[in-house]
């Protein structure tokens, strides 16, 4: 979809693959239809996420993301 508009991609695939872990995805059929949610999300709703403040939508991203980080080994390898 970004393609279409000159998005700039930042971590997209980072906080789908935390959803599709929380929820137990297993097979690839899952990104088609995660994309055309997302195609449907833009289309019509973006005028419900216009007046969402990006600190929002942020914390949003941020949450679903953070199953992905497993901060005891991050202060084992770091710390």
């Amino acid at each position: 979809v970004g393609a279409m508009f000159q998005a700039y991609p930042v971590t997209g695939s980072l906080s789908r693959t935390a959803v599709n872990g929380s929820m137990g995805v297993k097979t690839p059929m899952t990104s088609l239809m995660m994309s055309i949610v997302v195609m449907i999300t833009v289309s019509f709703g973006a005028d419900l996420l216009h007046h969402l403040p990006n600190a929002l939508l942020g914390s949003i991203v941020i949450t679903a993301a953070m199953s992905l980080v497993d901060i005891n080994t991050a202060i084992k390898m770091y710390g």
